[in-house]
């Protein structure tokens, strides 16, 4: 894995899963100096997690909240929790995709590296596909698609305050 800078003062949800991939990218992203949120469904296997991590480095700064990304109510309590903290989000791990790396190893090196690495940070906007960025269609610039898609978004999960992004 390519060189990836320091990361404190950098506070990381990593969502999904806390074994495999998402086990390895907040170790990782911790090791780095970030602080981690590891937002996942099962207590007990979050609090494993951590536990984990804080073993390995002493100076992991990782704590577990409970998500349930199907239930919007959790969603929505994780976001009210967070917010309440006063905490500023600089990098989310979304993990619920599939991913069918070689390695964990190698998983997590993607993971971090489209999320920490200086030399992306032009890619905004674009996303990254078979080791490389790849730029969206022209829509998704689009200030008209943009808002309507968020006002769409908005009714359908029930969200009364309509900040448009």
């Amino acid at each position: 894995m390519k060189e990836l800078p320091r990361q404190h003062g950098i506070v990381a949800i990593v969502t999904g899963d806390t074994r495999g991939i998402c086990f390895e990218t907040t170790r990782h992203m911790a090791s780095l100096g970030a602080h981690i949120i590891i937002a996942g469904q099962h207590e007990w296997e979050g609090v494993s997690a951590v536990k984990r991590i804080c073993e390995e480095n002493r100076e992991a700064k990782v704590e577990f909240e409970q998500l349930d990304l199907v239930s919007l109510q959790s969603v929505r309590q994780f976001i009210q929790t967070f917010k309440r903290r006063g905490l500023l989000l600089h990098i989310l791990v979304n993990n619920v995709f599939f991913l069918y790396p070689q390695s964990l190893s190698q998983g997590a090196s993607m993971v971090l590296y489209t999320a920490l690495s200086p030399s992306l940070e032009w890619g905004r906007g674009g996303y990254w596909s078979n080791g490389r960025t790849d730029i969206t269609s022209t829509n998704t610039y689009n200030p008209q698609l943009q808002l309507g898609l968020w006002d769409c978004s908005c009714r359908l999960v029930g969200l009364q305050d309509q900040h448009q992004p």
